[in-house]
């Protein structure tokens, strides 16, 4: 490519950095008097162009995306094929078989759980050792 060539091209990222950065700089302006901190200001512009220039930052309005044969995006920013998608995601995960899933069983009624049995023999150990202490006092 020559220089006539690469003069005539459009540097695309150049001219989307520059509307985005113009947009933003419309909103921040309103809240910072432009008379006093004019130097400020423009250098927050330049930052902020050079910034979304170089990560390639652009916004692609909805008579872009008719431009570019896209189809719509919905109210919340999906087009239809994305939220088909991701329900379909959705649904493999939540259909997806899972590992079988190991849980203790509890106890039938009637039955006494570990805990219970626990509990049971310490008072049965408890009432023991006092029957014991009891029929020594009576002895003497």
């Amino acid at each position: 490519m020559n220089a006539t060539d690469q003069m005539e091209r459009i540097d695309k990222r150049r001219l989307r950095a520059m509307v985005l950065t113009s947009q933003i700089m419309q909103i921040v302006g309103k809240h910072v008097p432009y008379d006093r901190e004019r130097d400020i200001l423009r250098d927050i512009s330049y930052a902020l162009q050079e910034a979304m220039k170089k990560v390639g930052a652009e916004i692609v309005s909805d008579f872009d995306r008719q431009q570019y044969g896209l189809p719509p995006r919905g109210p919340d920013g999906w087009t239809m094929e994305e939220i088909m998608e991701l329900e379909k995601r959705r649904f493999e995960i939540m259909y997806a078989t899972r590992p079988p899933m190991i849980v203790a069983s509890s106890p039938l009624p009637g039955e006494m759980t570990a805990q219970e049995m626990r509990t049971a023999r310490a008072v049965a150990k408890g009432i023991e050792s006092a029957i014991v202490a009891l029929s020594r006092k009576a002895s003497t």
